[in-house]
């Protein structure tokens, strides 16, 4: 049985393949958190997959077996959101060079910090991340209940999930009466929960609301778009062939890619990703089929 303190402890895992170096991290935050060790990012991996509780990894970059990036790299692709979202703080004795930095922040670090460190940047560092990824994870709980019976999303004005679900139902119905089969795009903007961490609520939101608005501008009003919790959105279209979606689709991924945004004096762009799938329906086909359907393309972009 654990206290009320212990469970209020984070639960955080350091990577690192000197033995030394774990345990000074361990002690470091000893008493904020629990840590969890790992040697290598082939068992870090392994750990983070079976420990549901881990919300943070500190993670060394020269490792043998798995180095930092593959890590980064499995955990950035992961199916799993909770991981795919996980901030992992990169904890590396190379160069502090703004080409450092750059390579690292590319492959989806969440923070840097450079060995050798004091223990109240470690601190400070874990606490900041731990206080927004909370923050993070009441929004995404909020838009969920807000959707709950909801038609339309508060902030893009497209449909909502709930709406999502029960359209695309009725899409389906008349699919199969006139004998036809479903285009289906499914869209998600890249590193959304990172991307909440370092900028804010306010500039994320701005950026959430423009990528509906251009989505909306590209679909007709017979389509059915709507906006998939956070960070994501599904179309079903009814109104072009298979080449026009993905034409469409690819218009909407260039004007997204041109957006810039102002964060800590230096002009940052955003990117997303999307599938789209021509699938055909039947009696028992369900609004869940057809996001399944065009999830795995989704996976591959």
């Amino acid at each position: 049985m654990g206290s009320d303190n212990n469970e209020s402890l984070v639960r955080i895992m350091t990577v690192d393949d000197s033995r030394l170096m774990r345990k000074s991290v361990s002690r470091i935050l000893k008493g904020l958190n629990e840590v969890v060790e790992a040697e290598h990012g082939e068992q870090a991996w392994e750990i983070l997959q079976e420990d549901k509780d881990i919300r943070i990894v500190c993670c060394d970059l020269s490792m043998p077996v798995m180095d930092g990036f593959g890590f980064l790299k499995k955990v950035r692709e992961a199916e799993d959101p909770r991981i795919r979202n996980m901030p992992v703080i990169i904890v590396t004795g190379q160069e502090d060079s703004e080409e450092n930095r750059n390579k690292i922040f590319d492959a989806g670090a969440s923070d840097f910090v450079s060995k050798p460190f004091d223990s109240a940047q470690l601190r400070a560092c874990i606490k900041t991340h731990t206080k927004l990824e909370k923050t993070a994870e009441e929004l995404e709980r909020k838009t969920t209940e807000l959707e709950i019976g909801a038609a339309v999303d508060p902030l893009t004005g497209l449909g909502t999930q709930a709406f999502f679900y029960k359209s695309a139902q009725q899409a389906i119905s008349h699919a199969i009466r006139n004998e036809r089969e479903l285009i289906v795009m499914q869209m998600q903007i890249d590193g959304m929960r990172e991307l909440f961490i370092k900028a804010g609520k306010a500039i994320s939101g701005a950026l959430i609301k423009k990528v509906g608005e251009i989505l909306s501008k590209h679909t007709r009003q017979e389509d059915l778009v709507c906006r998939m919790g956070l960070d994501g959105f599904a179309v079903v279209l009814t109104t072009c062939d298979l080449k026009g979606a993905v034409q469409m689709t690819e218009r909407v991924r260039d004007m997204v890619s041109s957006i810039r945004f102002q964060h800590e004096g230096q002009r940052e762009r955003i990117t997303v990703s999307a599938g789209v799938v021509k699938t055909g329906v039947e009696e028992g086909t369900s609004s869940e089929d057809l996001l399944k359907a065009v999830t795995e393309y989704l996976k591959k972009a």
